[in-house]
């Protein structure tokens, strides 16, 4: 990762280890982090997935849950957090929201500036699975797109054992966490899959959408909307000469705000079954500008925290 007067380039060689040891530095820095490491052994390599979160939560705080890097060249999110890691916690102590983030959620595909980790395991469907619904008929789905009409649902561990390494862990992490206090959940993502040649902005939510009209309003002026546009992204497979002629039945129309409701089985998608009330998944086009996509990115973090404060005084 370049530095630039001591401070860390957003424009980084991808090199995970500066990585890990800025984000160390600056979290010494503040007070009251808690950072903790888990070991991911691949057979390919050694990784730390990391867990940073507000030293002082108790029992009836709120919390703002962040995930970023799942897919590994999905850059912006990590960079976010490692980045604007002080005014992140700085503007949710202020509003007496506590944080739990996961800023490289996917490290070794970070490293190697891939979507799946070292060893290629991309798990039956992806490493973004956590959940699966149980249809009538007793088959099991990750993805129902806009219907909720289903059995039951599960965490995805419950019924498959083929999930990689990454996601395997946070599984485990995750149910260790206080997780009935999180009132909000996003995963940063970039879009690098959808042949889009412009900046743009769209985001995967569920329930009532309008409570994010502030937050829509202040994305307005660093990107338009990939609004009342098909997208099928991560969702099909692209024929070897880029042909999608495959994807139309897969696609889902984003309405006049960005927005797409889809139930495939993400992490949002499992902490909404889980009953936290604003649950997103933030995406920027490739063509998005870095410095951009992560103004996107800290757009949504100080609106969420909004939000939660907002509902206290309720």
């Amino acid at each position: 990762m370049k530095k630039n007067k001591g401070k860390v380039s957003l424009y980084y060689s991808h090199d995970i280890d500066e990585y890990i040891k800025a984000l160390k530095e600056k979290t010494k820095k503040l007070k009251k982090i808690k950072f903790s490491s888990y070991k991911l052994k691949y057979k390919n390599g050694q990784f730390s997935f990391l867990r940073l979160a507000s030293a002082d939560i108790k029992p009836k705080d709120k919390i703002l849950f962040i995930a970023a890097g799942i897919h590994g060249e999905e850059t912006a999110g990590p960079l976010t957090i490692l980045n604007k890691l002080k005014e992140i916690f700085s503007y949710a102590r202020k509003n007496k929201v506590k944080l739990i983030i996961y800023p490289l959620c996917n490290p070794s595909g970070f490293s190697q500036m891939t979507r799946y980790n070292i060893d290629g395991d991309e798990g039956e469907n992806g490493n973004n699975d956590y959940l699966r619904y149980e249809m009538a008929d007793g088959t099991f789905k990750d993805d129902i797109k806009k219907s909720n009409n289903y059995k039951a649902w599960y965490w995805s561990s419950e019924i498959t054992k083929k999930l990689p390494l990454e996601t395997k862990t946070m599984h485990k992490i995750l149910k260790k966490e206080p997780l009935t206090q999180v009132r909000a959940l996003l995963d940063l993502h970039q879009d690098y899959i959808s042949s889009v040649s412009l900046p743009f902005s769209y985001h995967y939510s569920f329930g009532k959408l309008g409570v994010y009209k502030d937050i829509i309003k202040n994305i307005k002026k660093i990107v338009p909307l990939y609004k009342n546009r098909m997208i099928d992204a991560g969702f099909c497979e692209v024929g070897k000469d880029g042909d999608r002629s495959n994807c139309l039945e897969e696609a889902m129309l984003s309405d006049k705000n960005g927005f797409v409701i889809r139930h495939d089985g993400t992490l949002p998608d499992l902490f909404y079954r889980l009953g936290t009330p604003y649950c997103i998944t933030v995406e920027t086009t490739g063509a998005t500008p870095l410095q951009e996509a992560m103004a996107v990115n800290m757009v949504w973090i100080k609106g969420l925290v909004d939000l939660i404060k907002y509902e206290s005084t309720k």
